[in-house]
């Protein structure tokens, strides 16, 4: 009994094939301009959405922070805590050591010296930034 019905089923979806396939297969029966203008329409239509996402997505990763350092001194900042003075402070002792990966300061203590902090007026900043940055940290120099 259930080969009659997967007999059924399969000519049911024979005779949907057929008709769908029908229109090319006969010859004197040519596609519709208006179908075939319809028809390159929507593939165009998918083809901008699918570009118009990857380049949404690509736009995304420039804007990511770790490819800008200053947008990345921004987060990490923002990350430990430091208020809008210090991370000001953090970013002019940046520009003044001339560096290009401003991150830099956060993983190196003798970026932070007092003689940079003097020259940029942020001695008071100094010391709360080291200790925010590097807590736990301790003195080698013995």
């Amino acid at each position: 009994m259930t080969d009659l019905a997967h007999l059924l089923l399969f000519a049911g979806r024979t005779a949907r094939l057929e008709d769908l396939t029908r229109q090319f297969r006969e010859r004197g029966n040519p596609v519709d301009p208006g179908t075939a203008v319809l028809l390159l329409t929507l593939v165009a239509a998918v083809v901008l959405v699918a570009w118009a996402i990857v380049s949404f997505m690509e736009f995304r990763d420039r804007s990511c922070a770790a490819s800008r350092p200053w947008l990345l001194l921004w987060s990490l900042s923002r990350a430990h805590g430091l208020r809008l003075p210090e991370i000001w402070f953090l970013w002019r002792l940046a520009r003044y050591q001339q560096l290009t990966d401003p991150a830099l300061l956060f993983l190196d203590p003798e970026r932070l010296n007092a003689e940079h902090a003097e020259r940029l007026g942020g001695v008071e900043l100094l010391e709360p930034i080291r200790a925010r940055l590097f807590a736990g940290l301790e003195d080698d120099d013995d």
